[in-house]
């Protein structure tokens, strides 16, 4: 596996920080409302193209299981296969609630999907609009809502696992990674050191909390080269889909999908796709390996650079 450059780092732990919420424009709720009736009526009719019509061009879709779909003609193949399965299925769907930014809309709702032998399935979803300069809006993220709102403890206990100290078991990486609680257990902090030969360490802080507002897992990351971002995390399975975006120290502009894949209780995979840097495709990174740090040598290894 190639070297991972420093701007990757920050990239594929980060995404902007969102701007706050508003109150809800009666025209655009409506707007909105009234495409996600249209959406399921357009699945329930076969009719892919008026699906597609609501993604705009680089939107990311996530169905719950494998790969998270980039692009407005990838997700077209996506549609059209599922209706094809799907003969006799018809949609439905109940939005809970829609929160908006200055530019975007969250929409939280329950799609149900009866077969042809009135069998039903319901499935919690998420789905960001953003408004495009003629007024419209159309979707550029959709995935599961698989957020563990109400779950005792907190949500972010299911991140409990991170916890503790991390070392890459790569050849050509030096990364190594601690994870705490904050003080009210409120957060989780995550410090990262990096290091590339002939270069100095690049430290990574990340704080990872749950929004109620809008129902998700949040992160916020800064690097000691200026960089800086924001990531919103869902579970499915043992993965945790990673959807970022992020400011570099220069100016740059880029995003990414990333994955942690949980191995067992001492290791983890990170994975890195779909990677943007002021509009150049990136190759991917696969499958980066990182070992929990025995408590005996983490001890004895004193604090992180």
């Amino acid at each position: 596996m190639n070297q991972i450059p420093r701007m990757l780092i920050v990239m594929s732990i980060a995404l902007l920080a969102a701007p706050p919420a508003l109150s809800a424009n009666p025209e655009d709720e409506k707007a909105i409302r009234d495409a996600a009736a249209k959406y399921a009526e357009a699945f329930n009719k076969g009719d892919v193209d008026a699906m597609v019509a609501q993604y705009a061009k680089d939107a990311t879709y996530d169905a719950g299981e494998g790969p998270v779909i980039a692009g407005r003609d990838e997700i077209r193949k996506e549609l059209a296969a599922n209706i094809a399965e799907s003969k006799g299925t018809k949609m439905s769907i109940d939005i809970k609630s829609i929160r908006f930014t200055k530019l975007r809309a969250i929409e939280i709702g329950v799609a149900t999907m009866t077969s042809a032998g009135g069998e039903s399935t319901a499935v919690p979803y998420r789905a960001i609009h953003t408004r495009q300069p003629d007024g419209k809006w159309l979707i550029t993220n959709v995935g599961p809502d698989t957020t563990a709102e109400g779950a005792e403890g907190g949500p972010l206990d299911e991140l409990d696992w991170m916890l503790g100290r991390w070392q890459d078991s790569e050849a050509d990486i030096d990364l190594r990674s601690e994870c705490r609680w904050d003080r009210n257990r409120r957060f989780m902090i995550r410090t990262f050191a990096v290091q590339e030969e002939n270069r100095s360490v690049l430290e990574v802080t990340e704080i990872i909390g749950w929004d109620a507002a809008d129902r998700v897992i949040r992160s916020w990351v800064f690097d000691s080269d200026g960089g800086f971002g924001h990531s919103t995390w869902s579970r499915r399975g043992d993965e945790w889909i990673i959807l970022a975006r992020g400011a570099l120290a220069d100016g740059g502009r880029g995003s990414a999908v990333n994955i942690i894949r949980r191995l067992d209780q001492n290791s983890f995979a990170w994975s890195s796709t779909n990677r943007d840097v002021d509009g150049q495709m990136l190759p991917d990174v696969t499958d980066v390996k990182m070992v929990r740090v025995p408590e005996t040598q983490a001890a004895s290894g004193g604090s992180m650079p």
